[in-house]
């Protein structure tokens, strides 16, 4: 039986702009992404993204509450060999 329960605890605002940001940008699930956006490496790429938009969030809530400007520091994070192609 799957548990749900998370190794970590963000926002509510930050699991939900989590999971919009993972699933505009068709983020797998797997290990990788958290050395980008520094986070420890052992989480997964999901948790990494959550820590990570939590972390945005602290900074400027009303900015990084629009996906859009969420989706654009994303990438910006990212290698651009990573980055691929966005919608």
């Amino acid at each position: 039986m799957k548990n749900n329960i998370s190794r970590i605890w963000v926002s509510p605002n930050a699991r939900l702009m989590g999971n919009r940001l993972i699933a505009k940008l068709k983020v797998r699930r797997g290990y990788g992404i958290a050395i980008y956006l520094g986070v420890d490496s052992f989480y997964t790429n999901f948790e990494a993204i959550y820590l990570w938009v939590d972390q945005k969030l602290a900074l400027n809530q009303v900015a990084y509450l629009k996906l859009d400007t969420l989706c654009s520091a994303f990438v910006d994070e990212l290698p651009k060999e990573m980055a691929g192609t966005i919608d």
